[in-house]
């Protein structure tokens, strides 16, 4: 057992270990993966579409199409987008995020060009409901809005870093709440556009660095398309863009098959969305693109959105990832090392289960798990220590009961390996069948052999009775000399211990009478007896011995010492030939004196199993136990 304890222990640590780095270095993002698409799977989608904080207008392929802006140049849709920020200002927009970066003008070239644009982003951004994009590329490099464009919205103060954090694996899941540090820390893109809609940007803890958009809806965000909002205003129908964008958070961004389109963790189940139809748009319907990605600008959304609902993605902190993973270990190490593989695979499995269900459960509440890091450590510790068990525990069971089985009975040796005390002396009261065997003549043998070919042959005349005993059983209790001590009914249950003590009985006399003969060949007497006797643990607290005390076996002794006066060589008492039954073919020898017992003996010569030919025997006439 301390060998057990000892192997668990080590077992335990060391997939703890597997696990803690596993999900520290390889899963962290995958457990977020796979508990966003569970959650989604078992709880569908979490907030109402008809009641969303953020909206999208959409440039797709279909606005090139557009009457009003095909065939121009995106680099001269200054008047366009002017038109679009003046209706959703208009239509009631709480703050327009412009996930779209402006790095040229034409107003060097036609001048009066892009004065619609820069009048709207200069009113937008005096009342502080615009927020421009710029990504950050490494180094010193910048991808800003052109310089004129800057001084038009107050620079810095209304252009914020819209960068987003990709993975080795190039997933995006997180993104980023702060640009620069220290006093010159400011919001980025998604919490400047939630600040000026309400959000109290205070309340987020002082070390949460970067959001991880909390995907939980199908769509992101309801979408309508660039060119309907444009021709809505043209148009002048406010009324269907008040319907759409009135209190709203507007992000512009675009969709293009191949351009800024992100893998994120939602993207089991996340689907780019249709633009909704205005009754006074353009009325063409774009083909959704059949795509695991999303544009940049619904990464912003979700972070958005996720801000304003109060939803945002909490991990579980250090000490309790290294509980869960010390729990996971030492379960399926404890299973592995002290189980059955069946038993043990079954707990696994189960255990397995419950963790995925709390799992999925603490993300329905936004709290994210180490859901793979768990499973490894519960994995590896069941590999480990089934390999461990395999390879070293089981295999020393194995040679020490095979050892023990020299010396032993072999399932007395196997209860042995199995009991976690040292054995106890003692015993219990047990009807069992005795069997006492000796090799007739054996001195005279012995004085003309050599003590190795003896010896030899010894071995080899006790492998075979033993082999008819146990193939019936029974179990050796001891050799004394030539003499052989078994035991029937007393380990091992047996329905009809003295049948098969008969039958062990005649096997042998069977395969001694074929090597008749036969250089150093034996002959035997056995005696065999059926009684009660107290079976157990024998000796002393240093020397044990497990063997049968009383009257019966040492009536099994004397009957067989009786065969050599009686000429014969089974010989069984009267209680044995009762108890065996029907199917023995016994010749009745009457009462005798057995040395050292006053009451005589009734005792029958078994002759051979019962066949259809010797059906009416002396046997027969033997009555039957009650």
């Amino acid at each position: 057992m301390k060998t057990r304890v000892r192997f668990a222990a080590i077992v335990a640590i060391l997939s703890f270990l597997i696990g803690a780095v596993t999900e520290r270095l390889l899963t962290y993002g995958l457990s977020f993966d796979a508990l966003l698409t569970l959650r989604h799977a078992i709880f569908g989608d979490r907030h109402l579409e008809e009641t969303p904080h953020v909206v999208v207008v959409n440039i797709d392929e279909d606005t090139f199409k557009a009457t009003a802006f095909k065939d121009i140049p995106s680099a001269l849709w200054a008047p366009q987008f002017g038109t679009v920020l003046d209706a959703l200002d208009a239509a009631g927009a709480k703050v327009i995020g412009v996930d779209i970066i402006f790095s040229t003008i034409a107003e060097t070239v036609v001048r009066g060009h892009d004065r619609p644009l820069f009048a709207s982003l200069h009113r937008l951004a005096a009342a502080e409901r615009v927020v421009l994009a710029k990504t950050d590329a490494g180094g010193s490099r910048t991808f800003d809005q052109h310089r004129f464009i800057g001084s038009v919205v107050g620079f810095q103060k209304n252009i914020r870093s819209a960068n987003v954090h990709i993975g080795l694996d190039g997933v995006v899941r997180y993104v980023p709440l702060w640009h620069g540090v220290g006093a010159e820390r400011v919001p980025s893109f998604a919490p400047t556009i939630a600040q000026r809609a309400g959000f109290d940007i205070g309340q987020l803890p002082e070390n949460l660095r970067h959001l991880a958009p909390n995907y939980g809806d199908v769509s992101v965000a309801p979408v309508y398309a660039m060119q309907d909002v444009h021709q809505c205003a043209v148009s002048g129908a406010m009324e269907p863009l008040a319907n759409a964008f009135a209190g709203k958070i507007v992000l512009i961004g675009a969709e293009f098959d191949v351009e800024d389109r992100k893998s994120t963790p939602g993207r089991a189940f996340l689907e780019s969305s249709n633009p909704k139809l205005l009754p006074c748009g353009t009325e063409s319907k774009a083909e959704r693109i059949g795509r695991r990605t999303i544009p940049g600008v619904f990464i912003h959304a979700q972070a958005v959105n996720d801000l304003m609902r109060g939803e945002l993605a909490r991990f579980w902190p250090g000490w309790a990832v290294l509980l869960a993973c010390t729990v996971m270990a030492t379960g399926g190490s404890v299973f592995s090392i002290f189980l059955r593989a069946q038993t043990a695979s079954l707990l696994l499995a189960g255990t397995l289960l419950l963790w995925l269900a709390g799992t999925v459960a603490s993300a329905s509440v936004d709290w994210f798990a180490p859901l793979l890091g768990g499973v490894t450590a519960a994995v590896a510790a069941f590999l480990i220590g089934l390999g461990l068990r395999t390879f070293v525990i089981d295999r020393e069971r194995r040679r020490m009961a095979l050892a023990l089985s020299r010396y032993l009975d072999v399932h007395l040796a196997q209860k042995l390996m199995e009991s976690d005390q040292p054995p106890e002396l003692g015993g219990e009261a047990r009807e069992v069948t005795v069997w006492f065997s000796d090799i007739a003549g054996f001195s005279t043998l012995a004085e003309k052999m050599d003590a190795k070919e003896l010896v030899t042959e010894l071995n080899a005349h006790f492998a075979m009775i033993g082999q008819a005993i146990e193939a019936e059983g029974g179990i050796i209790d001891k050799y004394v000399g030539d003499a052989v001590v078994a035991i029937f009914g007393a380990l091992v249950p047996l329905p009809n211990h003295a049948a098969a003590a008969m039958r062990a009985a005649l096997k042998v006399q069977e395969k001694l009478r074929a090597e008749a003969g036969k250089a150093g060949a034996f002959r035997i007497r056995i005696g065999l007896n059926t009684g009660s006797c107290v079976v157990g643990n024998v000796g002393s607290i240093n020397r044990i011995n497990y063997t049968a005390i009383g009257d019966a076996v040492n009536v099994a002794a004397r009957l067989e010492a009786a065969n050599k006066e009686l000429g014969t060589s089974i010989l069984a008492s009267e209680s044995t030939v009762r108890a065996a039954g029907t199917g023995f073919v016994c010749r009745s020898l009457g009462a005798i004196h057995v040395r050292g017992r006053a009451e005589e003996v009734t005792v029958h010569e078994v002759l051979g199993p019962q066949s259809p030919q010797s059906a009416e025997t002396v046997h027969s006439e033997l009555p039957r136990l009650p």
